[in-house]
């Protein structure tokens, strides 16, 4: 039986190289259990000093398709989130990575040259609001 996802979260992909990715999107879909992760990990960041930290993830679906651009196609949301995951990309060594109030998760390519990938950053405070849908990357983006 696979745990219930409590929040999902759908961020632009952000990336420092010159070469576009493939992945334009990614799927955030968290459980209780990942927020609670999340939430340990913020409380140990802030309680030790550390600028952030980053253990081993799997709660991203990145794909190839646009969230934006499907919206502003005409596509609803669920419509949109389903061309998402037809449309999903092939990815190495997501992270997730957790600072004192905001967190995002990275992740490479896996036959892509375009180096890390990563969400938008995260305001922790959005685990603690009842909304199962959290988008951020744009304001375009809001229905």
């Amino acid at each position: 039986m696979t745990a219930a996802i409590v929040k999902t979260i759908v961020s632009s992909v952000c990336y420092a190289s010159y070469i576009m990715p493939q992945a334009t999107t990614v799927v955030i879909e968290l459980t209780e259990q990942d927020v609670a992760r999340i939430r340990q990990m913020a409380a140990l960041v802030k309680e030790h000093g550390f600028l952030r930290i980053s253990d081993h993830s799997s709660c991203g679906m990145w794909s190839d398709a646009d969230y934006r651009c499907e919206r502003e196609d005409g596509s609803n949301h669920d419509d949109a989130i389903y061309r998402l995951e037809t449309d999903e990309s092939s990815m190495d060594s997501e992270l997730l990575n957790v600072w004192g109030d905001s967190f995002t998760i990275t992740a490479y390519e896996k036959h892509g040259s375009s180096g890390v990938l990563e969400s938008a950053e995260i305001p922790l405070d959005v685990l603690d609001d009842d909304a199962l849908l959290y988008i951020v990357g744009g304001n375009e983006w809001d229905d």
